[in-house]
């Protein structure tokens, strides 16, 4: 059997990868309020936009259930063109609500979320602004 070791191959095993891991953690489409899923450790966030710089994050369990708030925090910041903005965050019981000043989000931003969960730490998460799921949505408001 011969092995193959050019790289653009194996850059696209790679990215096949990456891209397999993402669907199974349901990064691929909506979570079970609508937004958009990251895995940053042994729970998940799921970001819903509100209107400009305006979001509510849920900290999910595994299982994409059970937003919780207490022995929980996060930090947002939405980076653009070298620049950073930490959003605002006050805290509700299910979710964190967080916001930035008034100028409108520019093209090719992306939100960086670092987060805890019930103590648990996850890795820092990016969701890339405008939002867009990987697959077609086909679904009800």
């Amino acid at each position: 059997m011969k092995i193959i070791n050019h790289p653009a191959f194996l850059i696209a095993m790679m990215i096949a990868s990456i891209t397999g891991n993402l669907a199974a953690h349901g990064e691929n489409k909506p979570g079970p309020n609508g937004g958009q899923i990251r895995m940053p450790g042994a729970f998940h966030t799921e970001l819903i936009s509100l209107g400009d710089k305006k979001f509510k994050l849920l900290l999910l369990d595994l299982n994409f259930e059970n937003p919780i708030t207490k022995n929980s925090s996060v930090n947002v910041a939405i980076q653009s063109n070298g620049r950073r903005e930490n959003l605002k965050c006050e805290t509700h019981p299910d979710h964190f609500y967080c916001f930035g000043n008034e100028k409108p989000i520019e093209k090719d931003a992306k939100l960086i979320v670092s987060s805890s969960r019930e103590n648990a730490k996850g890795i820092e998460v990016i969701y890339p602004l405008p939002f867009r799921f990987i697959e077609k949505q086909n679904h009800k408001h």
